[in-house]
């Protein structure tokens, strides 16, 4: 059975998290250096668990505009999907990383930890909700 892969996207480090098999949590799995093999690392680990589909976590402002980064990860997202061949979609990132923090996780942690809220506020989206039970 696939997964969903999570991506904390940023401009030196890549968090990742994977779903368990049933889509219903979201665990941190690693961070990857963002430099010029990021993208062959990503699809190693994507094909490694099987991942189904990616969900990159979209930096927008406070009030749900995008900001200058919000660019760069559609950019970033894009060229995964192309690199993959997987689709990707997106979740709002907000708040993401000072939550990770909060729960006292060391710096490289948070990232892959980020990731995972990134992956658990998609699955617990109504809208996806509703699409899995049918």
């Amino acid at each position: 059975m696939a997964v969903f892969m999570g991506i904390d996207y940023g401009a030196k480090r890549i968090g990742v998290a994977f779903t368990d098999e049933a889509e219903t949590m979201a665990f941190p799995h690693s961070v990857v250096e963002n430099n010029a093999d990021v993208f062959y690392a990503l699809k190693k680990l994507a094909e490694e668990k099987q991942a189904k589909k990616i969900v990159v976590g979209l930096p927008l402002a406070l009030d749900g505009e995008p900001t200058d980064a919000t660019a760069g990860a559609r950019e970033f997202a894009k060229r995964l999907g192309r690199e993959t061949g997987l689709a990707v979609d997106f979740a709002d990132e907000r708040f993401t990383s000072a939550q990770a923090r909060r729960a006292g996780n060391p710096d490289m942690a948070v990232d892959a930890s980020s990731a995972a809220l990134i992956l658990e506020q998609y699955i617990s989206r109504d809208d996806f909700m509703k699409r899995k039970m049918g």
